[in-house]
């Protein structure tokens, strides 16, 4: 029973290495050939996750009724943190693209300047920091109405999605420091 066990828990490690192995390639492919085809499907597919989970939330607590000052504090912890996360990101890409242009050749610039993941990163945050600003100057009394819940919910979820966005980009740069 024991050797029976073992044997499938190999296979099925087998069977997950490979179709891991063939989705790394394809992602690989794509951010090769077509990376804004790629990007603009992962950003799209983390704002629409944000949707999706906003509304799952906001109809699974339809009597959730949010404190106004509750929701300010949340909502400014959020834009306070997007902003620092992305002006690091910046900052350390930028260097990091002038030491390598300064080491090797001037065009990495070029070939950094056409890649989306970055400008599609920023256009993502710069996104929701304004539309979570919107949502902090519009939030006067206490936030019950089904559209004030889903603007809160998105606004959160799109923050942790964001943020979940930092590590595919920083896994790319890792590969390609290591070719």
């Amino acid at each position: 029973m024991g050797g029976k066990c073992k044997r499938m828990r190999e296979k099925m490690f087998t069977a997950f290495s490979e179709k891991s192995d063939e989705l790394s390639e394809k992602l690989t492919y794509l951010d090769n050939r077509k990376p804004l085809y790629l990007w603009v499907s992962v950003y799209g597919g983390f704002f629409c996750l944000a949707l999706f989970f906003a509304g799952v939330s906001t109809w699974l607590w339809p009597g959730l009724i949010f404190n106004s000052d509750s929701v300010r504090y949340i909502l400014g912890a959020l834009i306070q943190s997007q902003a620092a996360v992305i002006s690091i990101v910046v900052t350390l890409t930028l260097v990091a693209v002038q030491w390598t242009a300064s080491t090797y050749s001037p065009r990495v610039v070029e070939v950094f300047k056409r890649h989306p993941n970055m400008w599609l990163l920023l256009f993502s945050y710069i996104v929701s920091i304004t539309f979570s600003t919107i949502l902090l100057t519009s939030i006067t009394g206490d936030v019950s109405s089904f559209l004030q819940r889903f603007s809160v919910f998105c606004a959160i979820y799109l923050g942790i999605f964001l943020f979940v966005t930092l590590f595919p980009l920083h896994s790319q740069y890792d590969e390609s420091a290591q070719r």
